[in-house]
């Protein structure tokens, strides 16, 4: 997702491009630290000791803040899929079942 560009959907503004951009690149990130939180976390806490429980702490804040970023950022990304499908004329909900074809690669 990093390497390739968001498409532009017709008639939309930049403020909303840059909207779904940072959309999408918040749940990738809110993903990654869920990802690396909760192991470190499970880790943490198998150790059971004072110093590895302030990291399962850390932990959890950062694991626990994420989940709730990335389950705010998909419903945000779900409205905006449903404000293409039912206020726009364009292909953005046909692209996410029939990509286009690549070329280039």
């Amino acid at each position: 997702r990093l390497r390739s560009k968001h498409p532009h959907a017709v008639g939309q503004s930049l403020l909303v491009h840059r909207i779904a951009r940072m959309t999408h690149y918040l749940m990738l990130a809110a993903l990654a630290i869920m990802l690396v939180s909760g192991p470190l976390m499970a880790w943490a806490l198998l150790w059971s000791q004072p110093a590895h429980t302030s990291i399962a702490e850390t932990a959890y804040w950062f694991h626990s803040n994420a989940a709730m970023t990335l389950a705010i950022a998909v419903v945000l990304h779900i409205l905006g899929a449903l404000k293409h499908l039912m206020f726009h004329d364009d292909e953005t909900v046909a692209r996410m079942f029939v990509p286009r074809k690549r070329t280039g690669f």
